[in-house]
């Protein structure tokens, strides 16, 4: 699908081959710490692959399939697209497409200059849904009812194709699950470059110049660039849960797209994004995931401020932070002690303060200039749910929880009863508004 010129570089298409090229396997992932393998890192640079999956080719039956383009989740470190298998969504005669791209300091670094801008995993994504509009016909596949699909991270990214003016034209509708591109967890006002010169202090470098941090990591050893990231991003709080490097807003450089021209809030608040129809999901008890101990029971965390939306601008230990967070306390807890007899009232404050508001309050935003918005919400205990909220004794969903029932997992195939096989059919909704033509 495409390379890149280096590893931290904008993405090029594939160079042309010759003759057969096998693509029966699914190609590498993404280099990517991976702390349940015996290797701690795993994948390639060469990781920009996609992978397709049609119901019939042309050559047994001529069809014009809608299509998913599905983007994975992973906090922005981590994941692959082949892990999605097809089996629950391919019987509902759609055509799917799972995406790599590249990930922590390979995907969001940025240093402000034309050879590295930033958000080189969104032009990744972007390189392969233009390659899935000139292609995707060749499986069946109707490359004017694309649906981009993606969860948690991937929810984030799909949904700021809707702010981008590298995407116009090559998508018909948009469904977000767990996250969205005004996530207070996705794009944060962050100084990128100190943040790489402190990446590049980890690897026994002090270096303030952006190009001289350029050339070092462009000369770096791939696995010294994981370990300083991951180095850095175990440096922080527990309950900072966004990634360490994450999506900017670009400078302008000749001869070089910006995939954000500006924040995606303010495209959205003034009307500047592009009208699809969009159908956004959530899990009842999303922050659920992220605040449990080493014994897999809640972690209850004192200091509020974390919960405070960080577009808010309000600085640590001033009277307005104070105030915030004796009000969020008051709200939900009622100023009761932190301890298993509020769990639900903290599960929901959890869950709102990270996923919930941003959630609602983009559906709020888009569905101001468009009628064709529409929400979700997943609360249903089943047998092929993550171990979280049974773990902690609660009924209900958590983040990562609905897509269970979405991509076929061996083992939680073996494990799902007749309720969960019939979740797995929920998918017809996304089906039907796959069929949904563009008005």
């Amino acid at each position: 699908m495409g390379k890149s010129t280096t590893a931290l570089r904008n993405p090029e298409p594939s160079e042309p081959w010759t003759g057969v090229l096998d693509a029966t396997k699914p190609g590498s992932k993404c280099i990517q710490s991976n702390p349940y393998s015996s290797t701690p890192i795993d994948g390639s640079e060469d990781c920009l692959y996609l992978n397709i999956y049609t119901p019939v080719l042309p050559s047994e039956k001529i069809a014009n399939l809608p299509v998913f383009f599905f983007v994975h989740g992973g906090r922005l470190i981590f994941g692959f697209g082949n892990y999605y298998t097809p089996d629950y969504l391919i019987k509902h005669d759609v055509v799917l497409v799972t995406v790599n791209y590249r990930l922590h300091i390979l995907g969001w670094l940025c240093l402000n200059m034309p050879e590295c801008p930033g958000n080189m995993g969104l032009k990744d994504t972007v390189m392969a849904l233009r390659w899935v509009n000139k292609n995707v016909c060749y499986f069946n596949g109707d490359r004017r009812n694309i649906t981009v699909f993606g969860e948690s991270a991937g929810g984030a990214i799909v949904t700021s194709f809707m702010t981008s003016d590298m995407t116009i034209g090559l998508y018909s509708k948009v469904i977000a699950q767990s996250g969205n591109c005004i996530a207070d967890l996705y794009l944060v006002e962050e100084d990128s470059i100190e943040k790489a010169r402190y990446v590049a202090s980890l690897m026994g470098k002090e270096l303030t110049d952006e190009r001289e941090i350029y050339e070092f990591f462009s000369a770096a050893p791939i696995e010294d660039l994981i370990i300083g990231f991951t180095t850095a991003e175990l440096s922080r709080p527990s309950s900072v849960i966004n990634a360490y490097f994450l999506p900017v807003v670009e400078r302008k450089f000749d001869g070089v797209e910006r995939f954000f021209a500006e924040h995606p809030r303010t495209s959205i608040r003034e009307n500047r994004f592009h009208k699809v129809p969009v159908l956004s999901c959530l899990n009842s008890h999303e922050g659920a995931l992220f605040f449990r101990d080493e014994n897999g029971n809640v972690r209850y965390e004192d200091d509020f401020y974390y919960f405070i939306p960080r577009y808010a601008f309000v600085d640590r230990n001033t009277r307005k932070a104070m105030k915030y967070q004796s009000e969020i306390r008051q709200f939900y807890l009622q100023d009761k002690k932190l301890d298993d007899a509020v769990k639900n009232e903290y599960l929901n404050m959890v869950s709102d303060g990270l996923f919930i508001r941003d959630i609602m309050l983009f559906v709020e935003m888009i569905s101001r200039y468009s009628d064709q918005t529409y929400s979700l919400k997943f609360s249903y205990t089943g047998s092929m749910n993550t171990r979280v909220m049974k773990s902690i004794g609660v009924k209900g969903a958590t983040h990562g929880d609905m897509i269970q029932y979405q991509f076929y997992r061996r083992s939680k195939a073996k494990q799902c009863n007749e309720n969960d096989l019939k979740n797995t059919n929920m998918d017809e909704s996304k089906n039907k508004m796959a069929a949904i033509h563009k008005r």
